[in-house]
């Protein structure tokens, strides 16, 4: 078994993992950017696959690193490999791009994992140098924590995850080998800016990224509705349930079309 499997709580290979295109229900669903919201989306999404039961593929049993990767796919998907976005220097104040691939990260994420000193062992738990044995926590234990304040949400999160708790365990040791063999996309990246040339950290949160951009396309959404219902006569189940592609190629030649008139006309 792999680092990767273990992360996912399965036995199967995570390759055959599949989420399906959003369609305009999924893009509806999302009503703000918390993990509740993440783990509705990908719940929504996860398609069976071979070698895993309906109850493996359910979002909340998955950690938060595979859960990042497969919202990252989903924005891969959605909107391209390409993250830009425009920062304003905290030194100089003007503005700059950033931009950088998905795969770049998740490749540098990677290449973390790979030198932690924790030892996978076969039952998919972890085991540090000292003999400490650790699981990964997953959305079940994130939702068991809510409401906590986020010092005893971190203590509580880190002992339901000790495999035979003892209470002179370095907590602080076990965290950060849980955030190198799992590494999540929420963190913060380099950046200069190019006017000045002065460095900074900028943070990048995948999930906030993906829920809040489909939340921003929202009106967008409502005008493409539009657009089909009237050229087609469609009803609002009909149109929902296309695929988020499917329904802008629609949109795409209508619009060519009336352009086309419009240049007659003219």
């Amino acid at each position: 078994m792999s680092a990767e499997q273990a992360s996912l709580g399965l036995t199967g290979d995570p390759s055959r993992i599949r989420l399906r295109e959003l369609n305009g229900f999924d893009e509806q669903s999302i009503r703000g950017v918390d993990t509740v919201t993440a783990i509705g989306l990908l719940d929504r999404l996860l398609v069976n696959a071979p070698g895993y039961s309906a109850e493996e593929l359910k979002a909340a049993r998955l950690t938060a690193s595979q859960r990042d990767r497969l919202l990252a796919a989903v924005y891969e998907r959605t909107f391209g490999p390409r993250i830009d976005s425009t920062m304003r220097c905290r030194i100089c104040g003007e503005l700059f791009d950033l931009s950088f691939t998905i795969e770049n990260l998740l490749a540098a994420l990677s290449a973390s994992a790979s030198s932690s000193s924790a030892e996978l062992r076969p039952d998919g738990t972890f085991r540090l140098p000292n003999g400490v044995r650790f699981r990964l926590p997953t959305g079940e234990d994130e939702m068991a924590i809510a409401g906590l304040s986020p010092v005893d949400a971190e203590n509580a999160l880190l002992g339901r995850c000790l495999i035979e708790p003892e209470n002179s365990v370095n907590l602080e040791a076990v965290q950060k080998a849980m955030e190198e063999v799992a590494p999540i996309l929420d963190l913060d990246l380099d950046a200069q800016c190019p006017e000045c040339g002065g460095k900074q950290s900028v943070h990048f949160d995948v999930q906030y990224y993906l829920l809040r951009a489909l939340e921003q396309e929202r009106k967008q959404m409502a005008r493409e509705v539009h657009r089909l219902a009237i050229a087609y006569g469609w009803s609002l189940n009909e149109i929902l349930g296309l695929f988020r592609s499917q329904r802008r190629a629609f949109v795409e030649l209508i619009d060519a079309d009336i352009s086309a008139q419009r240049r007659q006309w003219s």
